[in-house]
Order: C-alpha cells, then sequence, then structure tokens
C-alpha cells in the first residue's frame, strides 16, 4: 500500500509541557513510529498561546506539529493511540494532497514562513472568477486565522 502525506497537529497540556516537555516529544515520536510512521518534519508550533476556550481547564496551550508518512489504513490506530495519551489535550490529522507536499515540506522547515507571511500561489490571484465558484482569494494558512490569541 501507498505512503500518504499527513500533518499532525497536537495540543500538549500546557503544565506538563512547560516540566516535561522532551518526554512528551518523545512519546509523540514513539507513536509515530508504533504505527509505521516515517517522520519527516516534527516542530514547535507555538507555546502559551491563549485557547479560544478552556480544554480540560487549561486556558492556555503548548502546540507541536509534525509531518509524515504513513499508510492510510494505520491512521485510525494512530489517533486511537493519541486519544489514549493524558498528556494530549487535543489533535487533528490532516491528509496532505500529493501535489502539496513539496510545498507543505517547505514551509514546515522554516520556521519564519510560519510566522505570519506565507504567501499562496491564489494570493496572486484578483480576479476571484479565476478561482471558480467557492474559493476565496486570500483564505489560506495564515498563523493569525487560526483564532489564537498569542499572549
Amino acid at each position: 500500500m501507498a505512503l500518504n502525506s499527513y500533518e499532525c497537529l497536537f495540543l500538549f497540556d500546557p503544565v506538563k509541557a512547560s516540566s516535561e516537555l522532551d518526554n512528551l516529544k518523545t512519546q509523540v515520536h514513539s507513536l509515530h513510529e508504533k504505527h509505521g510512521a516515517q517522520i519527516l518534519v516534527a516542530r514547535k508550533w507555538s507555546e502559551n498561546y491563549k485557547l479560544a476556550y478552556p480544554i480540560e481547564g487549561h486556558k492556555k496551550g503548548y502546540y507541536y506539529l509534525t509531518y509524515f508518512k504513513m499508510e492510510s489504513t494505520k491512521v485510525p490506530e494512530f489517533e486511537h493511540d493519541v486519544r489514549l495519551n493524558e498528556s494530549i489535550l487535543r489533535h487533528m490529522v490532516t491528509k496532505i494532497d500529493p501535489k502539496w507536499d513539496a510545498d507543505m515540506l517547505a514551509v514546515a522547515q522554516d520556521e519564519t514562513l510560519l510566522g505570519g507571511g506565507l504567501k499562496l500561489a491564489s494570493d496572486e490571484v484578483t480576479d476571484a472568477s479565476l478561482l471558480g465558484e467557492g474559493v476565496i482569494p486570500n483564505a489560506g494558512l495564515m498563523g493569525d486565522d487560526l483564532g489564537l490569541d498569542k499572549e
């Protein structure tokens, strides 16, 4: 079976992240390895971000991002094991379309792009009719658009 590319954003318990961050990263990497994933990039997304609403009593969180390749049949098992980890408050796994593999990997490896200056190909199109129905120009991967308030 072919390997698909995925991104997973983890929200760590901020109390545990402040004292056991290396251990949490090791746990995440072990989960990937357990399910045969090949980690391409793993990095901090942000720390101490104010959440839009409390999650399990926490008002802030530590975000950790991984890009990896895995067989699609193993993703449900991977997500099940992630949910069992009490230090991970939330997670989101997203399949990356093969045509975006190289672009997403480049963005993941370059921290300056994640800070806010990410430019998408659709940013260059000014005529909305050229984008197609239901596509909004400049509605893309902007760090500030995630609903996170940095403190």
